[in-house]
């Protein structure tokens, strides 16, 4: 039974207690160990001497092996339930975690980000599959989103935090006091999330889940967000994860410590987006408003924060970044909006495929960020131009804008219906 059928608050509880609660932990840590990086990131770059090129790529592994994950992730999801492999893939990045503490060399650093990548990469799925499975669809998009909201505030904590932190200590030991976390939400994990009903039964041929996989990829309801979702948050996590610090110290002018504010400011957006998003989503949908109206709406904001930033005004950078924060968080009401729209069997398989594109995205926008700002001098070893930082702006921007005319199509809106 789900919540809110039958014994409404029991249920609730139950399903919040037993199976959101622990699985938004482990998201928490998912955006600490993308963040923290953003926060380290000019140290690695100064220390090593690092080409933006080098060092979009060192942080970029972390989606290449997050995104090469969620092939085979969606039909483990849906055939051993989310306790299960969130629970092995977590010890997958308890494992990285120590790797990255105590590498010697960018080789070691970027197996260590890579297994992290892994290890993180049912977070999101693990949480949408067990939400899908607990609680009655047309709460979804509330739930979703308050859940995304405060697994949002692991980048917070990835801030300021843990730039009070490098202060008493290193960024290895910050790594290793990350390795204990992730141990101690995995064993949470073991002991409180159920298994689905029916888990086991009913083994399905290879063939039979690749024919249901196909169904996803065929609807023009998951091809009508797909590119909008993948750009929008995939340029989140590149800007998140490793490039807004390095933007706030090259481009703004900041220390350290003000940028860690500046960060912390963002993530703060951040959650208070999801938050929005959902509430949007399920408020108007009542109102018989189609989701393509909030999602383009909040996706036009979106590019208009890019547009803006790129000026370089000073006195609207933090306002702007945590705009930018904000309105990116419309990408992860497209889950939801899977979750409502495919039977509960294809919902893991279709919140992974769309995964598979955000994942894929972060990974190229990140690295071709980098590539980019290569193309002008560098400032000094380690420090890079500001214009290197607008020209991938703009862009980004331009990818986006071909996506956002993607999504606004009347000839999709129709065949999408709605």
């Amino acid at each position: 039974m789900r919540a809110g059928e039958g014994e409404p608050v029991r249920e609730a509880v139950a399903a919040a207690l037993g199976v959101t609660a622990p699985l938004t932990a482990s998201l928490f840590l998912g955006h600490v160990s993308r963040t923290v990086h953003a926060v380290i990131a000019p140290e690695l770059a100064v220390s090593l001497k690092l080409e933006a090129s080098v060092l979009g790529l060192l942080s970029a592994v972390y989606y290449l092996a997050y995104g090469l994950a969620q092939l085979p992730l969606g039909l483990a999801l849906d055939r051993f339930g989310p306790r299960r492999v969130q629970v092995a893939l977590l010890l997958i990045a308890v494992a990285g975690t120590v790797v990255f503490a105590v590498a010697a060399d960018v080789a070691a650093l970027a197996l260590g980000r890579a297994l992290i990548g892994a290890g993180m990469a049912a977070s999101l799925m693990a949480l949408l599959k067990g939400n899908a499975t607990a609680w009655p669809r047309a709460r979804l998009p509330l739930i979703n989103g308050a859940a995304l909201a405060f697994g949002a505030t692991g980048s917070m904590a990835a801030t300021v935090p843990v730039e009070l932190l490098l202060r008493l200590t290193d960024w290895r030991s910050v790594f290793l006091l990350l390795a204990a976390l992730t141990a101690a939400v995995a064993l949470l994990i073991a002991l409180a999330v159920p298994d689905p009903p029916r888990l086991g039964e009913g083994r399905r041929r290879l063939a039979e889940d690749v024919r249901r996989l196909a169904e996803v990829y065929a609807s023009p309801v998951f091809w009508r967000f797909a590119p909008a979702t993948a750009l929008s948050t995939g340029t989140l996590f590149a800007y998140l994860s490793l490039w807004l610090g390095p933007w706030l110290r090259d481009v703004a002018g900041l220390d350290l410590a003000t940028s860690a504010r500046y960060m912390l400011a963002a993530s703060l957006l951040l959650v208070a987006g999801f938050v929005a998003t959902g509430l949007a989503m399920e408020r108007l949908a009542r109102r018989g408003l189609p989701p393509t109206v909030v999602f383009a709406g909040f996706y036009a904001c979106f590019m208009a924060t890019q547009l803006l930033l790129s000026l370089r005004i000073e006195p609207l950078v933090l306002p702007l970044w945590g705009l930018f924060a904000f309105f990116a968080t419309i990408g992860g009401t497209a889950y939801s909006i899977y979750a409502q729209h495919f039977p509960a069997e294809l919902v893991s398989r279709a919140s992974t495929a769309q995964n598979l594109f955000v994942l894929a995205c972060g990974f190229a926008i990140q690295t071709g960020i980098g590539v980019v700002i290569d193309l002008w001098p560098q400032a000094a070893p380690g420090r890079y131009a500001p214009a290197g930082y607008q020209a991938a702006m703009w862009l980004g921007v331009a990818l986006q804008a071909l996506a956002f005319a993607w999504l606004v199509l009347p000839r999709r809106a129709r065949a999408a219906g709605g």
